[in-house]
């Protein structure tokens, strides 16, 4: 018999979604898979349509939490409440395509080894790892496995350690990718096997929980790196400057995209971040397009 696999789906105001999402579960190739919600004070209809898809899949379970505690608490909780051997999660505005669970679990019980697998999610912008075991220094240097809807990771290892860290604002996806990743194995599968939305709610397009999380990450991405020197400090630091420019140009902060890049390049000069930042005195406007060409062309 195949072993259960709990899906944790951490929910505030996606009533309008969540049915949506949920059919991506019951779509999937394997069985048997739990489906545990964590609502987190929703203000919408999301309470009466998770008890509606109850009446037609008893394998829903509903959380519903008295206090707005965020999507970290959301999922730890989740967790706690699972009986499955694997934990996978899916973010209430994200869907699997239907084979994702049957290959991701293929890999784990082939191979004893890997504690985690995390698929494709259609990203042409950031770096992509090619199909294998994830380098770790190349995630210390940014999160390029994607969000928590892409993993599946052995119940046993998230617990051992310690779950998500519940006072990030952002990136506690790379934290935990960190996390992983310095007592087991990871694998990617470069096949995208998730449709990933970005709602005007998100995390990601708020610009003090973004640089809060960031923050903090990269420090510990730092400290990790001087302890295991995977990566020349210089060019770790240069790197992060230039990431945290790019964040402030998608967050819309011109002034601290420019900063960002000319530190980069006082560290350790790079084509890319100089080509940038010479593109950046001729306006917001120049870059922009720079930036958009590129992405284009990347697709």
């Amino acid at each position: 018999m195949n072993p259960l696999i709990s899906v944790v789906i951490p929910n505030y105001n996606r009533g309008h979604l969540i049915e949506q999402v949920i059919n991506s579960i019951q779509r999937q190739t394997y069985s048997p898979i739990e489906i545990i919600i964590v609502d987190d004070c929703s203000t919408d209809h999301s309470i009466d349509t998770i008890q509606n898809l109850q009446k037609k899949f008893d394998s829903i379970q509903l959380i519903t939490l008295k206090k707005n505690c965020g999507a970290n608490t959301c999922r730890n909780i989740g967790v706690s409440h699972s009986k499955g051997e694997y934990i996978a999660f899916l973010d209430s505005d994200d869907f699997f395509l239907p084979t994702k669970l049957e290959k991701q679990i293929k890999i784990l019980q082939n191979q004893e080894d890997i504690g985690f697998v995390v698929t494709g999610f259609g990203s042409k912008v950031i770096h992509i790892l090619p199909e294998g075991i994830i380098p770790l220094q190349e995630t210390i240097k940014q999160n390029n496995l994607g969000g928590f809807s892409t993993l599946l990771v052995r119940k046993t290892l998230f617990l051992q350690v310690g779950g998500l860290d519940q006072e990030l604002l952002s990136c506690q996806d790379w934290d935990l990718y960190l996390k992983l990743l310095q007592v087991s194995k990871g694998y990617k599968i470069a096949e995208d096997l998730v449709i990933y939305e970005v709602q005007e709610d998100s995390i990601s397009k708020n610009p003090n929980k973004v640089i809060q999380g960031y923050t903090i990450v990269s420090q510990r991405a730092t400290i990790l790196n001087d302890k295991l020197k995977l990566i020349p400090s210089k060019e770790l630091t240069a790197f992060q400057e230039y990431y945290l420019a790019m964040r402030y140009f998608k967050l819309g902060d011109f002034k601290q995209t420019r900063l960002h890049l000319k530190q980069s390049i006082a560290i350790k000069p790079r084509p890319v971040p100089i080509l940038y930042w010479v593109t950046s005195l001729f306006g917001h406007s120049a870059l922009a397009t720079l930036l958009s060409v590129k992405n284009t062309i990347a697709k």
